[in-house]
């Protein structure tokens, strides 16, 4: 006959130690996941920069793979080249989309205003510009958008 005292049993401490390996865990594979996003991003910038539209098509591939066709941030930057191609419709689709995902985002909604315009699209890209222009009364690029109306 055993004594149960005899096991071993999992301390709360234990817990607590596991518990915060597996969130150092999950936080250090989100910090190496977000710095691979923002060099891809700040490498996008420069090839947009440059005029290289073929190369931004090229990155678009590392976005991908790191997070997936349907991320936020691969929506963001197809509509953009979108837009730069002034295809306002596939860029308007591709806006929505990522704004669903993240609808905070100002640049999206900027440019998601952009691509009403482009198809005439007047009051509902003119609703963007007021609900930006209430949230960021001092932004410029807001402001210049709001030349257009």
């Amino acid at each position: 006959h055993r004594d149960l005292h005899s096991f071993p049993t999992r301390r709360s401490s234990d817990l607590d130690f596991c518990n915060q390996l597996a969130l150092e865990k999950h936080f250090t594979r989100q910090a190496n996941k977000n710095q691979a996003l923002l060099e891809v991003q700040s490498k996008l910038i420069t090839e947009v920069s440059a005029g290289r539209v073929d190369k931004v098509k090229k990155e678009l591939t590392a976005i991908t793979k790191n997070l997936g066709e349907k991320s936020f941030y691969r929506l963001k930057w197809e509509g953009y080249l979108a837009l730069k191609e002034k295809n306002y419709a596939e860029a308007e689709a591709l806006y929505r989309k990522a704004l669903a995902k993240n609808p905070l985002d100002k640049e999206a909604r900027i440019n998601l205003a952009l691509a009403l315009l482009g198809q005439k699209k007047r009051s509902e890209a003119e609703k963007i510009y007021k609900q930006l222009k209430s949230e960021f009364p001092m932004d410029e690029v807001v402001a210049k958008l709001g030349t257009a109306f």
